[in-house]
């Protein structure tokens, strides 16, 4: 081997180096979005006040569904916070993050 095939070897590992560090760097950057996102939507349903009283009530099995529930004045709210939470699988179908990533605490 002579010294320009050495140092074509040479840079084209540089090459790969430097691509696999970029290829991480991506996916550091995508999980990041992803976790703005998730924070920004759950910061809109804990703002708005109406979604935030239909979650409550979902969580504590006060919410019912029934006859009466077609235009409501719940049916908006809920909506809202349906296409909130599609809006966290889509990113999740998408591989953006894992399940394990909207943990929000270790507990």
């Amino acid at each position: 081997m002579n010294l320009p095939e050495f140092l074509q070897i040479i840079g084209l590992f540089g090459a790969v180096v430097g691509l696999y560090f970029n290829y991480r760097q991506l996916q550091a950057n995508n999980r990041q979005k992803a976790a703005e996102f998730i924070i920004s939507l759950n910061n809109s349903i804990v703002q708005n006040a109406e979604m935030n009283k239909i979650y409550y009530e979902i969580e504590y099995g006060k919410f019912e569904y029934n006859s009466s529930f077609h235009d409501s004045e719940k049916e908006i709210p809920l909506d809202h916070l349906l296409s909130h939470f599609e809006s966290i699988a889509k990113l999740y179908l998408l591989s953006n993050f894992t399940l394990k990533d909207l943990v929000l605490s270790d507990n």
